[in-house]
């Protein structure tokens, strides 16, 4: 499962299919929350990964992730992604 902390502005995105180097976990600082900024800052191997998550392309610098659940706060309306 992937997670993201704008609190300690850290995210952590397993099973990234990155270009044709294959499937990494990675960690990442966060730098701005919009739009969303992001320095890499530990990838680890995920061999085992049958799903990618996301897909990284370092030509571009593209990160996708196909699927992100919208919540928005019940008291004031605002949305996190």
């Amino acid at each position: 499962m992937a997670s993201i902390d704008f609190t300690t502005k850290t995210a952590y995105l397993p099973a990234v299919k990155v270009q044709t180097l294959g499937t990494f976990n990675l960690k990442l600082d966060l730098l701005n929350e919009a739009p969303i900024e992001f320095v890499i800052k530990e990838v680890t191997p995920a061999p085992n990964a049958t799903n990618p998550l996301a897909t990284f392309n370092f030509r571009t610098g593209i990160l996708h992730i196909p699927f992100v659940k919208v919540i928005v706060d019940k008291n004031t309306g605002a949305e996190d992604y």
